[in-house]
């Protein structure tokens, strides 16, 4: 019986032992669970808070980026974020050359409870957010081609003055003393040499929308219209189309079933060129306004040779648009203090380019792309 009991007596302490060990790796997993817990809601308060901030400072963007800096650092001290919290808050903006987005990061230490026993006093918690906005934009060339097609925005010459953005959903190559009074964004490669000066920077962007109406030849309201293969305006083409004894188009839009030649020294008008086929322009000197809701050409091909300008001057007031092809723009002047080029593809080759853009594009909602 005595020795029956002292067995008992001893496995009865090896319980206590295992009890008192098991307890305590237990306590420790309660413990570091509720330190785990502390810091994950912590890091779920700061991307809340960094994300309300970067969204409240894209709205002041691209116009003021200290505004921007200043609502972001209000909206983090609104949501318990601020020196005096503890915590450090970093405002970048533009981002990464964007003018249009703005990066907020931030920073606290978290203290352990239960940690604190094995030694651990805190942990840094950090969270990052980046907001952008698409505002309108005064488009003067705009390449819509997607898929980084080579050299899809394509501008050579000697001098180009340009006031307005310059963007293409591809490849950009640049081969000219270009001034431009705006941001010049692409989204695949960029090949950029001479002289060139961007006062909104250059940089890469995400792909943008076709930034004005989706038109079709159908769209258009016809004032004169040619059935056959060609409409031609000029030397050999249909005189009727010109007041008399002069250079100057009848005012209305003119389409073409087929494709549009215009071949003349000297021609101008209120117009609008409109072809299911190819538009060609060659004049010494033409000079047109938009008649019919700011566009001055427009062709329906899907074809590199859609538009084609060869022009020593070219003067125009409104939107030349390609949406399913290329506008080849070469000659040695052109000119205009509101008008734009917007195709799937464009390519500018001229001695002197001076355009400004009028504004196009809806503006995009501010939203988190980081």
């Amino acid at each position: 019986m005595e020795l029956i009991y002292a067995r008992g007596r001893r496995e009865s302490g090896q319980m206590l032992i295992l009890f008192v060990l098991g307890l305590g790796v237990l306590l420790g997993m309660v413990a570091m669970s509720v330190d785990v817990g502390f810091i994950l809601h912590e890091r779920r308060s700061q991307q809340n808070a960094a994300d309300a901030a970067a969204l409240a400072a894209v709205q002041e963007l691209p116009e003021s980026s200290s505004a921007a800096v200043a609502a972001a650092y209000d909206w983090a001290n609104r949501n318990g974020y601020s020196t005096a919290d503890g915590a450090t808050v970093t405002v970048n903006t533009p981002y990464q050359g964007n003018p249009g987005a703005v990066e907020v990061i931030i920073e606290r230490d978290q203290p352990f409870i239960f940690a604190l026993a094995l030694g651990l006093d805190s942990v840094d918690v950090n969270a990052r957010a980046v907001a952008s906005v698409q505002p309108p934009r005064d488009y003067a060339i705009f390449a819509n081609a997607g898929g980084c097609v080579a050299a899809s925005l394509n501008i050579q010459g000697s001098t180009s003055n340009i006031n307005g953005e310059i963007h293409t959903n591809s490849e950009l190559k640049v081969n000219s003393n270009l001034y431009v009074d705006g941001a010049v964004t692409h989204v695949c490669d960029a090949a950029v040499s001479g002289s060139n000066t961007f006062t909104g920077g250059i940089y890469q962007e995400e792909e943008l929308n076709w930034p004005v109406a989706d038109y079709t030849y159908a769209d258009f309201p016809c004032t004169f219209t040619e059935t056959g293969s060609k409409m031609k305006i000029g030397a050999g083409g249909s005189q009727y189309l010109l007041n008399p004894g002069s250079n100057t188009l009848k005012p209305g839009v003119y389409c073409a079933e087929g494709d549009l030649e215009v071949n003349t020294n000297a021609l101008t008008g209120d117009v609008t060129f409109v072809a299911k086929g190819s538009i060609s322009i060659n004049c010494s000197s033409c000079d047109f306004d938009a008649y019919w809701n700011d566009v001055v050409l427009f062709s329906e091909l899907a074809d590199k040779g859609a538009i084609s300008l060869s022009v020593s001057q070219f003067t125009f007031q409104g939107l030349i648009l390609a949406p399913n092809g290329e506008i080849s723009a070469n000659g040695a002047t052109f000119y205009s203090d509101e008008g734009s080029f917007i195709a799937n593809t464009v390519s500018i080759s001229a001695s002197d380019i001076n355009i400004t853009a009028p504004e196009i594009g809806v503006e995009g909602p501010p939203k988190l792309v980081e």
